[in-house]
């Protein structure tokens, strides 16, 4: 098969306006405008979650807001708050990451000692020099 000298170029641009677009293989993403009441305040936000996520997330900022009391810096104190607990769940999971593939790298290191292990009663099994 033949291909046009450039070719490649043109559909690599091709796909990426595709992409600034919004387009995901044949299929728009669907953006819609979720109307919230987020500390008081009326936003209206654009988005290409669901609705049910959005209003999942606004719920969340709003118990954080009424945590956080009537004061004027309410909001403020509400994205510190879930700033912080942010970061303590992507420590968590940096740590279980490590974790996991120290325990991995130990299984690996205890299936190779097998696997190196002559079968028993293997009498050509010597090691070599």
């Amino acid at each position: 098969m033949r291909h046009r000298c450039g070719g490649w170029p043109r559909l690599r641009a091709r796909i990426e306006r595709r992409q600034r677009a919004g387009v995901v293989g044949n299929w728009q993403m669907e953006r819609r405008t979720v109307e919230l009441r987020v500390g008081g305040q009326s936003y209206r936000v654009v988005s290409s979650a669901p609705e049910s996520e959005v209003r999942k997330v606004a719920a969340l900022v709003n118990a954080k807001v009424e945590q956080a009391g009537s004061s004027r810096n309410a909001l403020f104190l509400a994205a510190m708050s879930l700033a912080g607990e942010a970061l303590e769940e992507r420590d968590r999971r940096l740590s279980l990451e490590k974790r996991t593939r120290d325990w991995l790298r130990r299984l690996l290191v205890r299936v190779e000692n097998v696997l190196d292990r002559p079968a028993a009663g293997d009498s050509d099994c010597s090691p070599r020099e």
